[in-house]
């Protein structure tokens, strides 16, 4: 049956013939994706491969609207104090589930789902990638089938940006299929990629595309779009080709900025480019090497002149003003960046003890100011970026060494030597993204408990003051109070220097006019996909 439903889906431009029936035409929409997923297992990813797989194939208990608002998925309501769906001391948060929600095999989804689902991402058996926000969490329980309670340690005002949400990337998984394993680590696809969201897995040919069908029983009613084909075209130019000739219908997102104005030219293609939560960071390895120093930190982030990197790399796409709202949302704060300023970059690094040797390399005790900056092949922003980084540094005596890596190792476990997570850098380029809300929300990419491997503190930097205001701002719900913290914590991201934030992420989205009802918000344009309407062909 499996081998039949992709063979149908090939044949869908041209029709299908059932068993001993007529060719009827199956409705296909088919989107391009630069990045594979490594896994469809939607605990073990993260960023926006995990939201667009968790969007498409599994069900999260709150979602985000188009201006990142938390809104309802699997729950009947986002929990508040004024609810009462969170207790007045904010120790206890309730989830109440929507009746009749199915898993794409027929079984009920209930409560004790999501109880196990707690319980898998803290498993340290599980190579989940982050577990902030959920280490606040004493105990989940399920005191029937719709009701989920949980009583967490001590106050955590991101807890329904963060639990089982689209804005932390973890949805819910089917209990019945993966409890008693052993681990979740590697499962086989056909038969664990289970979800109860719009759509439901077909087949996957790796390194080609992954073929999706429309889950008929889906909760919020049947989705528009009957089968979704998402065909993995990592090359830029294959991708504006492939739009062109209307073999894609479509690509959510495409990370190469310098495509727009192409892309706007193409006839039938609706474009558009949206804000996300995310920043484009250059990160300092602040653990080891010379990037250690803070005094080498706030010199480099003076030898870079962000505006001029992001108006080249992203064609003024991603804007260097105001970046921070993309960690920060609406408690960014007018902190001003260091500015680029190469005179006093030299200078700094003079003080710092690096001295300008014969080959105008800086040395410091025989060493030299040799850097090794880690980005991802395959984006023309991070090539273009890297290579405008290592001549404005080259300037200021720095000898910057550039080592691109692929995709899924770039981004790979420390234990699977991801250099990134593993920390053998000395200079990192990636895009990062946070809860739409922001806030305290951005405190795992900060605080010393997260400090990569263990959580999503690339540079390793570890300020005790920085704990101190993100730990007051997760616990206070007082809104002024909140801004006030996360305002100190700008301030001091400015005095430590752990990274240059080169512009706020904006995505740029491509897509047939056939297609209706796209709603692309901060975390992911597929976010609602189950409203998508795909008129005929003309």
């Amino acid at each position: 049956m499996i081998r039949r439903a992709a063979l149908c889906l090939a044949l869908a431009a041209t029709g299908c013939a059932p068993a001993g029936g007529d060719r009827v035409a199956v409705p296909t929409l088919t989107l391009g994706e630069g990045n594979e997923p490594s896994s469809l297992t939607p605990l073990l990813l993260e960023g926006t491969i995990s939201a667009m797989v968790g969007s498409l194939l599994y069900s999260f208990l709150v979602s985000n609207d188009e201006r990142g608002n938390l809104i309802p998925d699997a729950a009947v309501a986002v929990p508040t104090l004024a609810n009462g769906g969170i207790s007045r001391d904010g120790l206890r948060v309730t989830y109440h589930l929507r009746p009749g929600i199915r898993w794409h095999d027929g079984r009920a989804l209930t409560a004790r789902d999501c109880v196990f689902t707690f319980h898998a991402i803290m498993d340290p058996r599980n190579n989940i990638p982050d577990r902030h926000g959920y280490d606040r969490i004493a105990s989940v329980t399920a005191p029937n089938d719709t009701t989920v309670v949980l009583l967490l340690r001590r106050p955590y005002s991101p807890i329904t940006d963060t639990f089982l949400a689209l804005d932390n990337n973890y949805p819910i998984v089917p209990a019945h299929l993966l409890a008693g394993l052993p681990n979740i680590n590697n499962l086989d696809t056909v038969r664990y990629t289970i979800g109860s969201g719009p759509f439901r897995l077909v087949d996957w040919q790796r390194g080609d595309h992954l073929t999706l069908a429309a889950n008929d029983a889906y909760f919020r009613g049947k989705p528009g779009v009957q089968r979704l084909v998402i065909r993995f075209v990592p090359d830029a130019a294959t991708m504006l080709n492939e739009l062109r000739t209307h073999e894609l219908d479509g690509a959510l997102e495409v990370s190469d900025p310098s495509l727009l104005a192409p892309l706007r030219a193409v006839p039938g293609l609706r474009v558009t480019t949206d804000p996300m939560s995310g920043v484009l960071n250059l990160y300092f390895n602040a653990q080891s090497g010379p990037t250690s120093d803070v005094r080498v930190r706030r010199a480099l982030a003076r030898a870079i002149d962000a505006d001029l990197v992001t108006r080249r790399a992203t064609l003024g796409l991603f804007g260097s003003a105001g970046a921070m709202r993309g960690l920060f949302g609406d408690y960014a704060a007018a902190v001003t960046p260091p500015r680029f300023d190469p005179a006093a970059a030299r200078a700094m690094l003079d003080a710092a003890g690096w001295k300008r040797g014969p080959d105008g390399t800086r040395v410091a005790g025989g060493r030299r100011l040799s850097l090794v900056l880690a980005f991802m092949n395959g984006r023309a922003i991070g090539t273009v970026v890297a290579t405008q980084i290592q001549a404005e540094l080259r300037q200021v005596g720095v000898d910057l060494v550039l080592h691109g890596y692929a995709p899924q190792q770039f981004i790979a476990p420390a234990n699977a030597g991801g250099p990134m997570f593993g920390g053998r850098f000395d200079l990192a380029l990636s895009n990062v993204f946070a809860a739409a809300a922001g806030g305290p929300d951005a405190a795992s990419f900060y605080i010393c408990s997260e400090r990569s491997p263990a959580g999503f503190n690339i540079s390793r930097m570890c300020d005790p003051r920085l704990d101190a205001r993100f730990e007051d701002a997760i616990r206070s719900n007082d809104p002024a109070r909140v801004r006030s913290d996360v305002a100190a914590i700008q301030a001091l991201l400015v005095e430590d220097a752990p990274q240059v934030t080169l512009g706020q992420v904006r995505s740029v989205v491509a897509y047939t006019e056939r297609l209706r009802g796209v709603e692309p918000n901060p975390v992911t344009p597929f976010a609602g996909a189950w409203r998508w309407q795909l008129a005929p062909a003309r």
